[in-house]
């Protein structure tokens, strides 16, 4: 069920799966009620998104609204050495405004680059920091260690990498998952591949 926006009829569907939650939730008489809407606005509650989900989603921002059908596989070299090329297909296109596309750059380059930003030590070790913008994000599960997300982009200027790293259980995005990001664009642009905890 990733990557649909869950409503109270998505979620009244998930428990009759679940019985034994549907008597729990049932104590207080709702289902669904209007925090669950909010939680849901800032990633929270019952948001659901897998990191290719959130890679494919994030290429779309950055290139101008174009939704490409995610595959692994660019080409096959068939038993008698023959190579067929696979095409990448568009799965949708969305509109808006060079002005979005740019506020949304901008934004993501403040996470790596500004002194601010919750990504910054991560990467201030980058030499071509400059080109990678990103998002942190720590997924918190009740009684559990947080999840670890970062998303980034790169290079800004013209996108070309779309990073996505979940780590379970990994603490903060910008602490855990923002540095593997970040030793992952250093390898896609030339650089020597510092340790995880430099920067911090």
């Amino acid at each position: 069920r990733a990557g649909r926006v869950p409503d109270r009829e998505l979620f009244e569907q998930w428990l009759v799966d679940a019985p034994a939650l549907i008597s729990e939730t049932r104590k207080n008489g709702n289902l669904w009620v209007g925090g669950d809407l909010m939680n849901v606005a800032i990633g929270q509650g019952e948001t659901l998104a897998t990191p290719l989900q959130m890679a494919v989603a994030y290429g779309a921002l950055a290139n101008g609204g174009t939704v490409w059908k995610p595959r692994v596989v660019d080409r096959i070299i068939h038993s008698d050495g023959t190579v067929e090329e696979l095409q990448s297909g568009i799965a949708n296109q969305i509109a808006w405004s060079e002005q979005f596309e740019s506020v949304f750059r901008d934004d993501l380059g403040r996470t790596t680059n500004n002194e601010t930003g919750t990504a910054y030590a991560a990467f201030r070790s980058m030499a071509n920091v400059n080109q990678v913008g990103g998002k942190t994000g720590t997924a918190q599960r009740a009684g559990n260690p947080n999840t670890a997300w970062f998303v980034g982009v790169a290079p800004l200027s013209d996108p070309e990498w779309i990073v996505s790293v979940v780590l379970e259980d990994g603490g903060g995005g910008g602490t855990s998952a923002a540095p593997v990001a970040r030793q992952i664009y250093q390898y896609l642009f030339g650089e020597e591949i510092d340790p995880i905890g430099a920067g911090f």
